[in-house]
């Protein structure tokens, strides 16, 4: 959600320039910084391992999205948004994707709230 804020924040300049510093800003925060806080956090919350695995997926997920969302993001209407959200998520995807689909097994104790 936060790629689409700050888009929404930086192109509300209603200018060229508000429009491409919204766009670089929300792929950074998309395809760099969340799935950098997704390793980080996975870390923090006692996750053992997976680091490359999941480097590998923000890269995979990056390859997807601009694959899918960018030429999604080129056509008018609400594809353009589709695409652009696309583009931002699937790095984040394909890094909790990578993180927990190599583990040989849960954590023994606490609960899963939501896995894949």
């Amino acid at each position: 959600m936060l790629p689409f804020v700050a888009y929404g924040g930086l192109t509300a300049l209603q200018s060229f320039v508000g429009f491409f510093a919204g766009f670089l800003s929300a792929t950074v925060i998309g395809v760099v910084l969340a799935p950098i806080a997704i390793v980080v956090a996975g870390r923090l919350m006692g996750a053992e391992g997976g680091t490359g695995r999941a480097v590998v997926g923000a890269l995979l997920g990056l390859l997807a999205g601009l694959l899918i969302g960018l030429p999604l993001a080129t056509v008018p209407g609400a594809g353009y948004l589709v695409g652009l959200g696309l583009f931002w998520a699937l790095p984040s995807v394909g890094t909790l994707l990578a993180f927990e689909w190599g583990r040989a097994e849960p954590p023994p104790t606490g609960a899963v709230v939501f896995r894949f």
